[in-house]
């Protein structure tokens, strides 16, 4: 399946609204709930960083940003 049109724009929002974070947790937090924060992060940037690599493969593909139907 080939992946839609990923916009600069888009990425760029999505590293500001999701940058990278340190994990702070209670200091009487349970481990599953510091567990659940690193597989949230982690899970959050694996998806932009998904997004800013199809995004850049895109543009390799299409420098110009001329995206034709066939």
């Amino acid at each position: 399946m080939k992946a839609p049109p990923i916009s600069k724009d888009l990425i760029e929002y999505l590293e500001k609204e999701f940058p990278t974070t340190f994990i702070l947790a209670r200091p009487d937090a349970q481990p599953y709930e510091i567990a659940a924060m690193v597989h949230k992060e982690i899970g959050i940037q694996r998806v932009v960083k998904h997004l800013k690599a199809v995004h850049e493969e895109q543009q390799n593909e299409d420098p110009l940003n001329v995206y034709e139907d066939t």
